[in-house]
């Protein structure tokens, strides 16, 4: 019998014959001191000096925690006690956060750090509609203004530290989406977060470009990507030169998490475990758009997750649509930051059953279209029911594909 992490700290036990393919678990051994790990990913960065000869006293250096980043607090620790050793003041420190891991959690990613450093490293959350926040960086080939943070756009040292994801990825604009729109200001983001560009490959070049151009303005020269593990596990670091992190980095992750299954089946479990970071609506599109990947058509789709966020305004507007067909002309629309999950959740429900096992109550669940799950045992039987299922562990990291289309 399989034990199936979800959430924070949650399992189900799925017998092994329920299953005609259980993927997203990698099986190799993780990194296990964080902070030590990040320190020695430094002093061996790709086609790049160690960081220590990269600065020096008097630096201004910002690190910049991407989305959904796993153990941030370890990953900031090992940096910050390089930059010390290499005669950076802790009070030209900044660390900025992504806006949507500074609501799913209140943890500072400073917290591993001796008290007095602690007290020393301002942490600042990004707020796209504080323009006291933003700094013109420059104009871009179409005669746009950029906009970033102050802090990115102030700072001598930037250092970008991102999670690799697989190229198709829903929503995924490769190692320069870290900064931008991330941090940029709010009309910029409504504009990256049109759910159209984030199904047309030719507008999400489009994007994946305006993003390299302010990468390009903002002359970053070296950058941190992670591939995540299961649940709160890191499997690697890599650190160097941006060209040659984004390719190692992208190799490391498609060997890791493009998975194959040997063919569609009438139930996906997708499960999303890790900490509250990893328990976004973000997360839950993506394990959406992946199990969506070997479904069968007209088939049901489980998700398994501790997601807690009330939905956001564009979810809300398609709660309050009168049917499917209103809701497919709600999201079309929106550009908010939960567009792309609303218009995920619509495209899915228009061929599969979504059933959610979430922190959510019953009534906010089922208002979207989504039947409530109380509990793993729910998930079992659930699976008992149909006669072919997929386990698509980390389904917000995992990329599967059917075997037909490999062998093709």
């Amino acid at each position: 019998m399989a034990r199936i992490e979800y959430g924070v700290r949650s399992a189900l036990r799925l017998p092994d014959e329920l299953a005609v393919a259980n993927v997203g678990r990698p099986r190799m051994e993780p990194l296990e001191d964080l902070a030590h790990a990040m320190r020695a990913a430094w002093a061996e960065p790709l086609n790049f000096p160690g960081l220590s000869q990269c600065v020096v006293p008097g630096d201004e250096v910002v690190l910049v925690l991407g989305e959904a980043l796993v153990q941030p607090a370890a990953l900031v620790a090992g940096t910050v006690m390089e930059l010390l050793d290499a005669g950076v003041d802790p009070e030209s420190i900044t660390v900025l956060r992504h806006a949507t891991d500074a609501r799913l959690t209140r943890e500072s990613p400073t917290r591993l750090l001796p008290e007095d450093l602690q007290a020393s490293i301002e942490v600042i959350a990004h707020d796209a509609a504080n323009r006291e926040q933003l700094c013109m960086l420059n104009v871009s080939s179409h005669d746009s203004p950029i906009y970033l943070n102050r802090a990115i756009v102030e700072a001598d040292v930037v250092i970008p530290f991102g999670v690799t994801r697989p190229t198709k990825s829903l929503g995924s604009l490769g190692l320069a989406g870290v900064l931008f729109p991330a941090f940029a200001d709010e009309a910029t983001q409504q504009r990256f977060n049109s759910p159209k560009a984030a199904r047309s490959s030719a507008k999400r070049k489009a994007l994946i470009e305006e993003a390299q151009e302010a990468y390009w303005f903002l002359g970053v020269q070296f950058v941190v990507q992670t591939i995540p593990g299961n649940g709160e596990t890191l499997l690697h670091i890599v650190t160097g030169e941006t060209t040659s992190v984004e390719q190692r980095s992208l190799e490391l992750c498609e060997a890791i998490w493009n998975c194959e299954v040997p063919q569609r089946a009438q139930l996906v479990v997708a499960t999303l475990p890790g900490g509250r970071q990893q328990q976004s609506w973000t997360s839950f599109a993506r394990a959406l758009d992946a199990a969506s990947r070997v479904v069968e058509e007209g088939g049901t789709i489980a998700v398994c997750c501790d997601l807690r966020s009330k939905p956001g305004p564009t979810l809300r507007r398609i709660a309050r649509a009168e049917s499917l067909d209103d809701a497919v002309r709600i999201v079309g629309k929106q550009h908010t930051a939960d567009a792309v999950a609303a218009a995920t959740l619509v495209k899915t429900l228009q061929r599969t059953r979504v059933y959610l096992l979430s922190r959510l109550d019953e009534e906010r669940v089922e208002s979207l279209g989504v039947a409530y799950v109380s509990g793993p045992d729910e998930v079992v039987r659930l699976a008992s029911q149909h006669d072919s299922c997929v386990v698509l562990q980390n389904a917000q990291q995992v990329m599967p594909r059917l075997s037909e289309e490999s062998s093709s």
